[in-house]
């Protein structure tokens, strides 16, 4: 994969390298030095080692930001309406569990607004990978058409479990 870097990027890249290496240890003020001299020479071939890890990630869409969001937004709405006294249907514990993401950036970016940005502090999730894009997907679709989404009642959270037995 090439990674295109503009002049302006190049710059700030190189500046960037240098200041950090003023502050950091000999082993590690070497990799930086080494990384701003790739970037201020144009070394393209080399960009990918000098910027190290973050050229392994992906970048997470909006979209894709945003059905993490929803998914537990969804499930602080169930959590809400359980606090609130909310008769729940038959056994719910299965339908209307959350049980992290099966996508390793869904579930990264999730685990990141739990442990790092404090969000969500609620949710508890022992098992990031399990498969859960069938279970949420007819959920969400329920939930996103819900007038106050927050607020559920007992035949918006029947609907969703119902939504989810049914394609078990």
């Amino acid at each position: 994969m090439s990674i295109k870097v503009s002049e302006v990027e190049r710059l700030l890249l190189v500046n960037q390298f240098r200041l950090l290496a003023l502050s950091s240890d000999k082993d590690e003020r070497e990799s930086l030095e080494r990384s701003a001299e790739i970037f201020e020479r144009g070394y393209v071939a080399n960009y990918g080692d000098a910027l190290g890890q973050i050229r392994d990630w992906k970048e997470l869409s909006e979209e894709q930001s945003q059905h993490v969001l929803d998914v537990l937004n969804m499930f602080t709405a169930i959590r809400n309406a359980k606090e609130d006294g909310i008769a729940f249907p038959d056994d719910p514990r299965m339908a209307l569990s959350y049980a992290g993401f099966e996508d390793a950036s869904h579930s990264l970016y999730a685990k990141f607004l739990i442990e790092k940005m404090g969000r969500y502090e609620w949710l508890k999730d022992p098992n990031w990978n399990l498969p859960t894009t069938w279970k949420y997907l007819p959920m969400l679709a329920i939930w996103r058409a819900l007038p106050n989404s927050m607020k559920l009642g007992t035949a918006d959270l029947a609907a969703m479990a119902t939504a989810v037995e049914k394609i078990k």
